[in-house]
């Protein structure tokens, strides 16, 4: 594994750099910046020896300030949407900035997590094993965006061949809310090109039914299509339609303090080979396909809705807001919140 770390731009009169780790024996390439702690890029190999971005991005961080969209960031303090913008947590009502509709807020606020820059705290690099890590901090303060409590967040890259794997690690000052997730948009065919075809499995058989802001109603059901089995997402469309919703993961362990990672869902491209198997230690995943890419572009080229599909580990949206679920996403002082995720790719000959 080769690791070259170079200047990509200037933010904030600081430069920002960018890490491109790579395998020369596949031609797996990472792409990971400070600005997010984000996922730039990956690029895979198809079955015929082809090399392509599998994941959609832009040019310099200055475009990643400007646009729409959270491509490959990480999300924070709360990924998705929190109800009319507000929680109580011990009897104090806390007030969040709105960016969803006005009404709500949506994966951190205006400038949540994935419009800060990160802070490179270390970078290690294991010849023996074919192991790179790459590690980022950031100090959230007292109510940036609403959020009570100073929070310290880091995540580390771990990237080996055919292998990207990230781990979050985040303390407080005072009693707070976190929900970490990554947001990239994954295409196995390549970018640009429809999600139709694809095949996904889902390690999951219910979901939250969402109201029409896309915020979970409470309500728990069984997904009406049977998605442990591999389906295409053109039958999912027909017979459900645009899907971003949560799924609960049937592999998750509520005591799992070694922080092991389970099969959350696999995703197949019939067309080029390439499969990725998503492993997590969370308990739910949300699935999003694309459905407002129409707004976006990558790299300069306009997207199209379907255009890719992301897949969000993560804590139950909404939590805070919901009896059942808020403990999950409360963190004390003295207390660590831990979050680990593992991407594993394949090609099918």
């Amino acid at each position: 594994m080769k690791l070259i770390k170079k200047k990509w731009g200037i933010l904030e009169n600081k430069d920002v750099h960018l890490f491109i780790v790579e395998d020369p024996n596949t031609g797996f390439k990472v792409e990971i910046s400070e600005l997010g702690a984000s996922i730039v890029s990956v690029q895979v190999p198809d079955n015929k020896g082809k090399i392509d971005a599998i994941t959609y991005g832009h040019e310099d961080p200055k475009t990643y300030i400007e646009s729409p969209g959270y491509m490959g960031a990480t999300i924070g303090r709360v990924t998705n949407r929190i109800q009319n913008g507000h929680f109580e947590l011990d009897g104090t009502i806390y007030k969040l900035t709105k960016n969803y509709k006005n009404i709500h807020q949506l994966h951190g606020g205006f400038k949540g997590f994935d419009k800060r820059l990160w802070m490179h705290i270390e970078e290690e690099t294991f010849i023996k094993n074919k192991d790179i890590r790459i590690s980022f901090q950031y100090l959230s303060k007292e109510r940036e965006e609403g959020y009570p409590g100073n929070l310290l967040t880091k995540i580390s890259y771990r990237i080996r061949p055919m292998v990207l794997e990230w781990e979050f690690h985040a303390t407080t000052d005072k009693k707070t809310i976190v929900n970490l997730t990554n947001h990239t948009y994954w295409n196995l065919n390549g970018t640009h090109t429809m999600i139709d075809d694809l095949k996904i499995a889902l390690y999951a058989k219910k979901y939250c039914v969402v109201n029409d802001d896309l915020i979970p109603t409470g309500e728990i059901k069984e997904f009406p299509i049977n998605l442990t089995k591999l389906q295409d997402f053109k039958t999912i469309f027909k017979r459900f339609g645009d899907v971003d919703h949560n799924f609960f993961l049937e592999n998750y362990l509520y005591e799992n303090s070694a922080l092991d990672v389970f099969p959350a869902t696999m995703l197949y491209s019939p067309k080029t080979g390439r499969k990725m198997t998503v492993e997590t230690s969370e308990p739910c995943l949300q699935v999003y396909t694309g459905n407002f890419m129409e707004h976006l572009t990558s790299y300069g080229t306009p997207c199209k809705k379907h255009n890719a599909v992301c897949l969000e580990t993560q804590r139950v949206p909404n939590a805070i807001n919901m009896l059942k679920f808020r403990e999950s996403v409360i963190l004390k002082p003295n207390e660590v919140y831990r979050h680990r995720t593992r991407h594993l790719f394949n090609v099918m000959k």
